[in-house]
């Protein structure tokens, strides 16, 4: 079963309810609970100031051992001095970085040092074949609105506080 983190707290099941959940056979789980028991913890966070920093030592501490962090999502979110510092201590651990803060890494930084540690340039979008599908999703997508008919990814207001 795939688990999924709401942030915390969850004013009145504003990210995923019970019965998402159940129908996309997710547990819900908290940070601390994803980290300790993935073998790959993968960020997504969307870049909102509430989050800066919230990936912290303390999750990083309790990770499994031999478990992968991925960060492909914002820099912003990890205290990066405190996931390098686990990471000299655990060097079971492995986090691969395709975004830091700032970005590019900065000459210096830990992370060019530490053996469990990859760093790649960041993309910041997508190419190939990639480029063409969302093209196409688009398309079809504003077929559907002249159409009138219900929108697949409608993005309402609401919505806005939560996403990246």
């Amino acid at each position: 079963m795939l688990s999924c983190v709401n942030k915390q707290p969850v004013p009145g099941g504003l990210y995923l309810s019970e019965t998402e959940a159940d129908d996309l056979h997710v547990q819900k789980v908290t940070l601390e609970e994803a980290f300790r028991e993935a073998y790959v913890v993968s960020n997504h966070l969307p870049d909102l100031p509430t989050l800066q920093k919230v990936l912290d030592g303390k999750l990083f501490d309790v990770m499994r051992p031999g478990a992968t962090f991925i960060n492909t999502g914002r820099g912003a979110q990890v205290n990066e001095s405190e996931l390098a510092a686990v990471l000299r201590r655990r060097p079971d651990l492995m986090a691969l970085l395709d975004v830091t803060d700032p970005e590019p890494t900065p000459a210096g930084s830990a992370f060019y040092e530490l053996p469990n540690v990859q760093l790649s340039s960041h993309l910041a979008g997508a190419h190939g074949d990639e480029v063409v599908r969302m093209a196409d999703t688009m398309i079809e997508e504003f077929r559907r609105w002249q159409e009138g008919e219900p929108l697949r990814y409608a993005v309402s207001l609401d919505m806005l506080d939560r996403m990246a």
